[in-house]
């Protein structure tokens, strides 16, 4: 292919590298029943959803007053601190802050997906084009790849279950699109990486 010009667009460099391994983990995470510390479920989801607010504040906190407002605090808060404290010691908060990252990293595969699958789509467009003024392209054949539709609804349903995994740990999830997932998006790397050879 050395007559052909510099400019034409290679798909050496363009890859869909995501971490299998954050799949791997949420996998883990859903199939393992983990115990309920002991603490009312009321607290327990009381703080779940505003718990990066209470760390933030924990951080924070310098003697006995409010380090949001500057009120000191009474017994009652005193002793929800404590609670706190006590919680995020236990399995539950641990169980918790590693959920989310996983639940973090698979809601932005919208995203890194789409652009990847339209990168890859207007190159080969691109590449296609050339074909006809080019005889050396002639042999080179890219490879389709999956659209978004797939890998976003296994991911949706995914996140979904980390969601459920962090109402209630205690709960083994069906893993049975996380391990989908993690095929599809292991047949992208595959593709794409043929197409890097294709055309190297």
């Amino acid at each position: 292919m050395g007559s052909l010009p510099d400019d034409i667009p290679q798909l050496a460099g363009l890859s869909f590298p995501f971490d299998v391994e954050v799949i791997d983990e949420a996998k883990v995470l859903l199939k393992t029943r983990y115990t309920r510390d002991d603490f009312a479920v009321d607290f327990i989801r009381s703080v779940t959803s505003k718990r990066r607010f209470v760390e933030a504040g924990l951080k924070l906190l310098d003697g006995d007053e409010c380090p949001f407002c500057g009120t000191p605090f009474n017994s009652d808060a005193q002793k929800l601190i404590e609670s706190y404290e006590a919680y995020a010691q236990g399995q539950e908060a641990k169980t918790v802050a590693a959920l989310e990252p996983c639940i973090q990293a698979l809601d932005s595969l919208h995203t890194s997906y789409g652009a990847f699958v339209e990168s890859y789509q207007g190159r080969s467009s691109w590449l296609a084009r050339l074909k006809p003024a080019f005889p050396a392209l002639e042999a080179g054949e890219l490879p389709s790849i999956p659209s978004t539709a797939e890998p976003n609804a296994a991911a949706d349903s995914a996140v979904g279950a980390l969601r459920d995994k962090i109402a209630d740990i205690s709960a083994v999830q069906d893993c049975r699109d996380v391990a989908l997932l993690r095929n599809q998006l292991q047949d992208t790397q595959a593709f794409s990486r043929a197409a890097h050879l294709a055309w190297d």
